[in-house]
């Protein structure tokens, strides 16, 4: 059967944007062109996202919709120097909330930190610190339920309090791997352009 040739890059198209999805949206040179990523990091807020639709693989674990503090710096070695997340700014005491339905994996003091991770049936897992945590490791947790509260962090967001937030997936190597979180909070839209 032969495939006409815009035919075949629309197909293309779709089924790279499909793998992007499946992968997390961990695509460096998506990250890069993202409205997100601009040259201004600490003055996000939720009116960068305003205007965007679609449903997104994750709820904000703040409500409402916190301003990005520190964006998402993927060290280039498992162990450099880098940021494997976003740091949210909230308030001491306010409620942090499961991004999503899974399983309370691990629950505990990391460096004098509160932290919870949790595992989704999507096959990513999530990390959240510092809090005080109001859930135990094998508690089945729902979307935007609340585990526990904001605690103040003697870190690199002072004088400000922020939730750090983390994402992971498992490569085909087996290996657990940080990818962007805002590419699992804010919604994208995909639009296919006509070729030729």
């Amino acid at each position: 059967m032969t495939i006409a040739p815009a035919t075949a890059t629309v197909r293309l198209i779709v089924s790279m944007l499909f793998g992007w999805a499946t992968l997390g949206w961990a695509a460096t040179a998506v990250a890069a062109s993202s409205p997100l990523h601009d040259a201004t990091p600490h003055a996000r807020s939720a009116a960068s996202v305003a205007g965007r639709t679609g449903a997104t693989p994750w709820s904000w674990p703040l409500v409402p919709v916190p301003r990005i503090v520190h964006p998402f710096a993927k060290p280039p070695t498992p162990y450099a120097a880098g940021h494997r997340g976003v740091d949210l700014a909230g308030s001491a005491g306010q409620e942090v909330h499961a991004v999503d339905d899974g399983i309370v994996t691990h629950v505990g003091v990391l460096a004098g930190r509160g932290t919870v991770t949790i595992q989704h049936a999507t096959g990513l897992r999530s990390t959240y610190e510092p809090l005080t945590t109001a859930v135990r490791r094998g508690q089945v947790v729902a979307r935007g339920q609340p585990m526990g509260t904001l605690d103040t962090d003697l870190g690199h967001c002072l004088p400000s309090v922020c939730l750090h937030v983390g994402a992971l997936r498992q490569g085909t190597s087996g290996k657990w791997d940080y990818v962007d979180p805002v590419f699992l909070l804010v919604p994208v839209d995909i639009i296919l352009l006509p070729t030729g």
